[in-house]
């Protein structure tokens, strides 16, 4: 999913948070940066380096 899409998502009512599968980091980085701060990314298989992102 797009960083637009999942800030879109992010101001839905009932929404709490999106799986986040990628693994690219500057993705990840862009979702940080524009999502609603109580909007969850989950991810499976993380690496410490998530962690420090979110």
């Amino acid at each position: 999913m797009s960083p637009q899409l999942i800030k879109r998502l992010s101001d839905v009512d009932g929404i709490i948070g999106v799986k986040e599968s990628s693994g690219d980091l500057i993705q990840l980085q862009k979702i940080k940066q524009i999502k609603d701060p109580s909007f969850k990314i989950f991810m499976e298989g993380t690496r410490i380096i998530y962690l420090q992102l979110f």
